[in-house]
């Protein structure tokens, strides 16, 4: 009888194929949510989404308020996806563990980026195992190479490097990149990025057709 033996790159795959099923994120699971109207500690469901024009004497001068409806079904479902924050990202090929993300740092930041979507409807944001592009950096990459891509990757959170700057008083939005001001009631509050998208791509275009 003739055994044939499967390539060795076969077997790796297959061997991958079957790490990554096993490593899968059973979302039937509260607990692999940062947020769920199901959540027996929801904190979102008890944020305040209101928001206040403050004058330059810090007192309010206006309040906007929004009803909180993360946990209320009004026909339309808010699917959050955080943006990937680690302290310390590896740089070989692999996904990070949920245990070995920070996950206060991350709940807090989805509170501060996505809470006000809750006034649309139910909000849910998973947790997931994100991967770094730097880490499938090939072999003939040197460490100090695959390090620099990962840094390249993550700000230092300074100053120099916000694009953005929300003016209160003037009831503006200044982006750095774009020489336009934008309303304020229409970036923060109606959520209409439409105008500010649009400027950045054409910005973008006209960059990349110099650079050919």
């Amino acid at each position: 009888m003739r055994i044939s033996m499967a390539p060795p790159y076969l077997l790796i795959i297959l061997l991958l194929i079957s790490i990554n099923l096993s490593a899968q994120t059973d979302y039937s699971q509260t607990a692999n949510w940062y947020y769920h109207p199901e959540k027996p500690i929801n904190l979102i469901a008890n944020y305040d989404l209101d928001k206040a024009f403050i004058n330059p004497d810090l007192s309010i001068d206006s309040t906007l308020t929004f009803p909180n409806q993360t946990e209320t079904n009004t026909g339309v479902d808010v699917f959050w996806v955080h943006p990937t924050q680690l302290t310390d990202p590896p740089n070989f090929p692999t996904n990070i563990a949920l245990a070995d993300q920070p996950f206060a740092l991350i709940a807090s930041t989805i509170l501060a980026q996505g809470a006000l979507l809750g006034k649309y409807g139910r909000f849910y944001a998973p947790r997931y195992q994100p991967a770094r592009p730097a880490a499938f950096l090939d072999a003939s990459y040197s460490e100090a190479e695959r390090a620099a891509a990962r840094k390249g990757q993550s700000g230092t959170g300074e100053r120099s490097e916000k694009v953005r700057v929300y003016r209160y008083q003037d009831g503006i939005v200044a982006d750095q990149r774009l020489e336009t001001k934008l309303q304020l009631r229409q970036i923060l509050f109606d959520g209409d990025l439409s105008t500010l998208m649009a400027a950045l791509i054409e910005q973008r275009t006209a960059q990349r057709l110099a650079d050919l």
